[in-house]
């Protein structure tokens, strides 16, 4: 990653804050813009995924270069925002985007975990679409520490590398979940 020739540009995402006043945007819709952004590239990805990839020449053989998303890597509040989670480090009910550990469990050495998918999120947002009450929106979100947007990555057929787990198998984990001491 440090060297710029093995760098790949996917897509440009606009500066969404550029010129806005000063008044603070909900955190929901700010990700949601993001991800929204994001779903405007991701046609592409799938279709040159479904052709089945990319003709190249490399040392003379006629080969399809595969295309797929196989790992992302970023800070904290980037991979946060981009599964959607929230950003915080006060005591949210799952703080970790990955499972769904509860923060009460964090600091156990070996936690019973559940990972989260792609599956069972969009189950959550089917959930938090059908509600027809804003507060009950908001308390289903606060449940599960995540904004549940329409995330970008989820959209169907998006090439992701693992199938059971989805965008939720790409990140790495967190240290503070991963270290036993």
């Amino acid at each position: 990653r440090n060297n710029p020739k093995f760098w790949r540009l996917w897509c440009y995402l606009p500066n969404l804050s550029y010129g806005a006043k000063s008044k603070k945007m909900n955190s929901r819709l700010s990700v949601q813009d993001e991800h929204d952004c994001v779903a405007a590239a991701m046609p592409e990805l799938i279709r040159i995924h479904k052709q089945g990839g990319i003709r190249l020449v490399v040392n003379g053989y006629r080969v399809n270069g595969k295309v797929w998303i196989h790992f992302i890597i970023g800070d904290t509040a980037g991979n946060n925002r981009l599964l959607g989670q929230y950003n915080g480090s006060g005591e949210m009910s799952m703080p970790y985007r990955d499972c769904q550990c509860p923060f009460s469990e964090l600091d156990s050495s070996n936690p019973s975990c559940e990972y989260r998918t792609d599956a069972m999120m969009r189950d959550v947002k089917k959930q938090h679409d059908g509600k027809t009450k804003k507060y009950e929106q908001e308390a289903l979100q606060k449940s599960y520490s995540n904004h549940l947007i329409d995330n970008a990555f989820m959209m169907e057929g998006v090439p992701i590398s693992t199938k059971y787990l989805g965008v939720y198998g790409v990140f790495p984990p967190e240290l503070l979940h991963t270290t036993d001491e």
